[in-house]
C-alpha cells in the first residue's frame, strides 16, 4: 500500500473506499478483497491510513461487476481484467474466456 506523498486531502479524482464502493454497487469488503486477491491495484493511503483509489479504478470495478454478475470465477475475471487493462493483447483471448469459462457461454449442440 502506498502512502500519499502529503498530509493534505488527497486530491478530487482519488474516492475513498467508500465512495466507490458506492458508485458500482459493491460493499466496501468486497473491494478490500478485490484488492486482496489482485483484481484491482493496491489502495493509496492517506495519511489517517484510509484507502483512497484514482478513478480509473471504477473502469476496472465495473467490468468486475459484469463478469461475476455473468458467472465467471476470480481467475476468469483476472484474465479478463488483465486484457483489459493490456492493449498489446488480443480481444480474441477474451473471447475464448467467455466461451470455455462462465457456464452462461457454453454451446449445447
Amino acid at each position: 500500500m502506498k502512502k500519499l506523498s502529503t498530509a493534505t486531502e488527497p486530491p478530487a479524482e482519488l474516492l475513498t473506499i467508500g465512495a466507490l464502493a458506492k458508485r458500482v454497487g459493491f460493499a466496501v469488503s468486497a473491494l478490500r478483497y478485490y484488492e486482496e486477491v489482485g483484481l484491482i491495484p493496491p489502495a493509496l493511503r492517506r495519511e489517517s491510513g484510509h484507502r483512497v483509489y484514482p478513478e480509473s479504478v471504477l473502469d476496472v470495478l465495473v467490468l468486475i461487476r459484469h463478469c461475476r454478475d455473468l458467472g465467471f470465477s476470480i481467475d476468469e475475471t483476472r484474465e479478463l481484467v488483465a486484457l483489459s487493462t493490456n492493449g498489446e493483447r488480443d480481444c480474441v483471448e477474451a473471447r475464448a474466456i467467455a466461451q470455455t469459462g462462465s457456464p452462461r457461454f457454453q454451446c449445447n449442440k
